[in-house]
């Protein structure tokens, strides 16, 4: 006897909120769920945050504060120094970045003071991104 393929379809109902991630079992926790949501704001594209983000390491790297920084894009300082490295650290990878950099991307002063290159390195990012 040889083995035979076979196909099952299963159907699942649900009740939907509106946000794909969400399959509700029930009426009423789905009404729930669209009020609870009804006031939230959707995110921004990624485009907008990624401006925002390049805007923030230049604005670091052109000798503001992390907090000035910050605070022209919205977040704290700690979260605006966070952005700036992963920006230096996106630059540095092997396919975005021709050689070796003349500091260490993890000193402020060190960056500041090779300015020219580490804003060069940002352009790149901001390409990369489509911004």
């Amino acid at each position: 006897m040889e083995p035979k393929k076979r196909t099952i379809f299963i159907e699942v109902e649900y009740w939907d909120c509106g946000n794909d991630a969400h399959r509700h079992k029930t009426k009423e926790v789905a009404k729930k769920c669209i009020a609870r949501n009804a006031n939230k704001t959707p995110l921004p594209p990624k485009e907008v945050n990624y401006k925002r983000y390049i805007h923030a390491a230049k604005a670091a790297i052109n000798g503001a504060t992390f907090k000035e920084a910050g605070e022209d894009i919205g977040v704290c300082s700690g979260r605006a120094q966070q952005i700036m490295r992963k920006i230096l650290r996106m630059s540095l990878h092997p396919s975005r970045n021709p050689g070796t950099p003349p500091c260490s991307h993890y000193d402020v002063r060190d960056i500041r003071q090779h300015k020219k290159y580490w804003l060069d390195r940002v352009d790149v990012i901001a390409k990369h991104w489509g911004v």
